[in-house]
Parts: C-alpha cells; structure tokens; sequence
C-alpha cells in the first residue's frame, strides 16, 4: 500500500547498503511500499555502492550498515553530504557507537513501522535526529 508523501516520488533514489541480503530485501520492500517510484539501489558495502551511485541522481535517503566512524570517513558519507542526502546507520557497529551522534541509528529489532516513520518524516521536509530505539 503505497502513502501520499510531498516528494517527487520519480526522482527520489534510495541506497540501502547493508551485507544481509535478507535485511537489505525487507528494507527496499518497506521502502517501496512507501515509494512506488523511487529508484532504489541496493548495495553491499560502501565500496560498491560508490560504484553503483556513479553517474546515478543525487541520493535522497540512505540506509547504511556502518559505524559512525567508518561511514564519516568514506566517500559515500562526502557525496550525501554534498547532495544533501539523509543518512540512518545500521547494524553492530552503528548502534554502538550511537552516543557518538552525528547520524540517526535504527537499533535492532526494528519493524516496517519504524522504517515508515523516518520515511514519513524525511519526505514531509522533517529530520530524523538521534538514535531510534
């Protein structure tokens, strides 16, 4: 079921990165259940999914399995950035160093419910800050 967002739906892009094949499936379908239109892009690693954005639209969200640290420092983090894309880590790593701040973290176990949220806010012009739990 797809939801009324304020966003022009045929030129949002969304990166998952995430090595669970599985995890990285259930995010694109919640995702795309919110986005019918958008360009979703799925990665395993940071390194792959540079490749995959080359010459692609500028990202609009991005869920990431990274730490804050590793993910500060990549070139994926730098292109967001200067596109202004927004960001939620995932995984070990990511939920602990979520003191850190810097990006949101969807602690585990999470649900579509929680994935919907950060999508409802992110499409209204909202910011999803700190950790979710």
């Amino acid at each position: 079921m797809a939801f009324e967002v304020s966003i022009d739906q045929s030129r949002a892009t969304v990166i998952i990165v995430h090595g669970d094949f599985l995890i990285a499936g259930d995010l694109s379908a919640t995702i795309r259940d919110f986005m019918p239109f958008a360009l979703i892009i799925v990665a395993r690693d940071i390194e792959e999914a540079c490749t995959l954005l080359d010459g692609a639209k500028p990202v609009m969200l991005a869920f990431v399995e990274a730490g804050h640290s590793d993910f500060a420092a990549s070139a994926l983090a730098e292109r967001l950035d200067r596109h202004l894309g927004r960001v939620v880590l995932l995984g070990d790593i990511a939920e602990q160093q979520a003191a850190e701040g810097g990006w949101p973290v969807l602690f585990r176990p999470f649900f579509a419910d929680d994935i919907l949220m950060l999508l409802r806010s992110w499409t209204s012009g909202g910011t999803a800050v700190g950790a979710m739990s």
